[in-house]
């Protein structure tokens, strides 16, 4: 069988050279054959694919043979052509093919550029020790449902899976620290993914027009959300932004028609043109004095009918008194209320009778909870959790001294900032 495949390819590069070859071209030189291979058919192995021999002695699979573009299911990928390792499979291999199912060996390392693109596929498994994952290796498969990237791979590459309309699940590894431009773009059905604790970099439109995209978490390496990120995310109700996040692009959740609330964190010195343009459910913004910079039409939208950009109509931005925040409020004709993050003390009563206090403080905006903290051995414990803006303690020993802290819990999140400088102290009386 071997010596079969060996002049196979021989006389593929005679039909295409139009002379004789030299055996030893093989192994030091890129030599594209036209034998070996992996569909299942009763149960035998049909010699299908079109693949190249590389310096290091490996095999690359570059293509199909011409009859095999018709429908099948099962496609296995050999670990070994001619007794050489099958290493990677290369740019355009099964590009536009009918491929169903494809199975992939522990040998290969390296899917090409456009390996996949605009093919059937449904489904793939790729192998433990894949490493890299070449750029729209699958844009355009509009049948792929699901993709388990392997731990060794570390960056999705431009449009990596962009147009993938059936892909719901994704699993990123850990190991992933970078997404590129356009990764993800277009994912109609995209409905979640988790967004690995090491990424350094989400860039420019990588989630753009992911419809059904319904929450996202960054996490606390990222500093920066490019460009379009999330733009056209129409499904997009829950965001969580790091605390180490300094910029929002423009136009970065551009379009989001389900986000009613955003918490802005600390750390964020810019939001970018447009940012939230079109944002039409926008409700609350909450800005804090840290922003030194809002670009135009940040929280605008186009008016259809008059076809005039005019500010979001049910948005109030929460901002501090004498931010930056609140002259941008000023100056575009934005509704504003100042606000805090957290719980401020507005009156302490004591009941000297009972030895008992009563602490009440201002409520925080969209709160869920409140804990009443006290420090204890040089560690806050929480008292006691309420929904109401006050609390009132038990009986105490008169004249015992209480640091105290009271924290908000909003969007499923304890606010625990700040709290050695806003802790008080009660003395019962």
């Amino acid at each position: 069988m071997k010596n079969k495949k060996i002049v196979a390819g021989l006389l593929a590069l005679t039909f295409v050279f139009g002379g004789a070859v030299l055996p030893n071209a093989a192994k030091n030189n890129t030599v594209i054959s036209a034998s070996a291979g992996g569909i299942q058919v009763d149960g035998v192995y049909e010699d299908i694919f079109q693949y190249a021999f590389l310096e290091d002695d490996t095999v690359e699979i570059v293509g199909l043979l011409g009859r095999y573009g018709e429908d099948y299911q099962d496609l296995y990928v050999p670990e070994e052509i001619e007794g050489y390792p099958v290493s990677s499979i290369g740019e355009y291999a099964f590009a536009s093919t009918k491929v169903d199912r494809v199975i992939l060996p522990e040998t290969v390392k390296n899917i090409g550029d456009s390996a996949f693109e605009n093919s059937k596929l449904v489904s793939i498994e790729m192998p433990y020790y894949l490493k890299t994952i070449g750029m729209s290796a699958f844009s355009g498969c509009k049948n792929l449902e699901s993709i388990d990237i392997p731990e060794r791979v570390t960056s999705i590459l431009y449009r990596t899976f962009a147009d993938c309309d059936s892909l719901a699940n994704v699993e990123l590894s850990d190991e992933v620290t970078f997404i590129a431009e356009s990764a993800f773009e277009g994912c109609d059905n995209l409905e979640s993914v988790r967004i690995p604790n090491e990424i350094d970099m989400i860039c420019e439109a990588a989630f753009k027009n992911c419809k059904s995209l319904k929450s996202v978490t960054i996490p606390e390496s990222v500093t920066a959300i490019d460009a379009d990120t999330f733009n056209g995310c129409k499904s997009l109700k829950n965001v969580n932004l790091p605390d180490t996040l300094e910029v929002i692009r423009s136009n970065a959740f551009a379009n989001c028609t389900s986000l009613e609330t955003i918490y802005l964190p600390d750390q964020l010195v810019s939001i970018g043109d447009g940012a939230f343009f079109g944002c039409t459910k926008l409700k609350n913004v909450y800005i804090t004095d840290n922003v030194s910079s809002i670009g135009a039409d940040a929280f605008y939208y186009r008016n259809r009918i008059e076809n005039e950009i005019r500010p979001l109509e049910n948005i109030t931005i929460y901002c501090y008194r004498n931010s930056y925040a609140e002259e941008y409020a000023n100056s575009y004709y934005l509704p504003y209320r100042y606000v805090n993050y957290y719980p401020e003390v507005t009156k302490i009563d004591y009941n000297e009778e009972f030895h008992q206090f009563r602490v009440k403080w201002t409520e925080v905006p969209c709160a869920e909870q409140y804990a009443i903290a006290v420090k204890l051995a040089g560690k806050w414990k929480v008292q006691t959790y309420t929904a109401k803006n006050y609390f009132t303690s038990p009986k105490l020993k008169a004249k015992s001294k209480y640091s105290m802290v009271i924290c908000a819990k909003i969007d499923g999140e304890w606010d625990t900032s700040n709290i050695s400088g806003r802790a008080f102290t009660v003395t019962v009386k």
